[in-house]
């Protein structure tokens, strides 16, 4: 059980690799993920740079594996690195927390699936899933080591981001025109609900993680979209969730 995480999220790594990277002859329908989420643009896709974010989760799984797999843990650590060592391993977190956040990460993967022969409703329908396991996981590790604490928190902020942006591309392809409202403003709303869903949990939870992938989000779509109102509302949210982890902070102290 304590190998499950590393093993599931190597496995995780190792296939979406294969089915993502351009020029793979694995590619699910023969597109990336940026092809398809080209063939539905909306003012909520941020920058493709944004997207880099992908790269510290998938560093963060393997260090929440290795912690809990307590690997790095040897008596070499423990003899010239004893302050960092009790970093390096995790004796908190639960069975149930474990299974449920190696079952978010391997449904990433399976996510590509439904995505990559865009059958967008059930794309949909699999991440509404891995945002469960993953709340799931959440409460059952704040008391978890901030390794394991921080890779659940890092995967659930952009998870929330991912799922808003699955919605948006969701009624795009059921051909949802905003009801008359213009796309900006739409971007605009939708991006507020967001918003409130990390305001929550940094006030609730003091989740600077969650947080702070907001906060990437905003600057990516700052990049993207240099449309005035959808900017100010950008520099607004971004400023509300400054002073929500200023208050934060001041609280813990």
């Amino acid at each position: 059980m304590k190998y499950l995480v590393l093993i599931i999220a190597l496995i995780t790594i190792g296939f979406t690799s294969l089915v993502s990277i351009p020029g793979s002859p694995y590619l699910i329908g023969g597109m990336t993920q940026a092809d398809i989420s080209n063939m539905f643009p909306s003012a909520i896709t941020p920058a493709g740079i944004t997207f880099a974010i992908w790269s510290i989760i998938y560093l963060s799984w393997i260090l929440a594996g290795l912690a809990l797999s307590g690997l790095p843990v040897t008596p070499l650590t423990k003899r010239y690195f004893p302050k960092i060592t009790p970093y390096l391993t995790d004796t908190e977190t639960s069975k149930k927390a474990i299974v449920a956040f190696a079952t978010a990460i391997s449904l990433t993967g399976f996510w590509l699936i439904p995505w990559g022969n865009i059958y967008i409703g059930m794309a949909l329908i699999v991440m509404f899933v891995i945002l469960g396991f993953l709340k799931y996981a959440f409460h059952l590790t704040r008391k978890s080591s901030w390794l394991v604490r921080s890779s659940v928190e890092l995967t659930l902020g952009w998870i929330n981001i991912a799922t808003v942006a699955n919605i948006t591309i969701w009624l795009m392809y059921m051909w949802f025109t905003g009801g008359g409202i213009s796309e900006t403003y739409w971007a605009i709303g939708v991006l507020g609900l967001a918003l409130l869903l990390t305001s929550y949990y940094q006030c609730r939870y003091h989740t600077y993680i969650i947080s702070l992938v907001f906060l990437w989000t905003m600057i990516g779509e700052w990049i993207a979209h240099p449309v005035l109102e959808q900017r100010v509302a950008v520099a607004i949210y971004s400023l509300v969730i400054i002073i929500n982890m200023i208050i934060s902070l001041k609280k813990r102290k």
